[in-house]
C-alpha cells in the first residue's frame, strides 16, 4: 500500500479546518481522500486477520471482523470536543471490531 501523499502537518491543518467548519485550503488533501486511504488500510487489515488461523485461540467460535468510517460530522464533533487532539490522533476508521457469532 502506498504511503499517503499528505504530511502530518497537512493532516493537522485539514483537521483544524474540519473542526472550525472552514473550507480547507487547496494545498490540503480532501477528507474523502484521507478516508479512502484509511478504508483501504482497514480492508487489508481485515483480510490479513481473517486469513489467520484463530482455532487455537477461539476454538470453534466464529466471528466477523468489521470496520466503519466516521462521517465528517462525527469527526467534526470529536475534534470540537477536544481542540488539543489533532486529526492524525483520531481513528477515522474503526478497524476490526470483532463480533462473536
Amino acid at each position: 500500500m502506498e504511503e499517503p501523499s499528505w504530511s502530518n502537518k497537512q493532516l493537522r491543518r485539514l483537521g483544524e479546518s474540519i473542526r472550525d467548519e472552514r473550507t480547507p485550503p487547496a494545498d490540503l488533501p480532501r477528507y474523502d481522500e484521507v478516508m479512502l486511504h484509511y478504508n483501504e488500510l482497514a480492508s487489508r487489515t481485515q483480510s490479513r486477520l481473517m486469513d489467520f488461523d484463530w482455532t487455537l485461540l477461539l476454538g470453534g467460535r466464529t466471528f466477523e471482523i468489521t470496520s466503519r468510517s466516521k462521517t465528517i460530522d462525527t469527526l467534526r464533533q470529536k475534534l470540537q470536543r477536544d481542540h488539543a487532539t489533532p486529526l492524525s490522533s483520531i481513528r477515522t476508521s474503526q478497524v476490526c471490531d470483532s463480533e462473536p457469532r
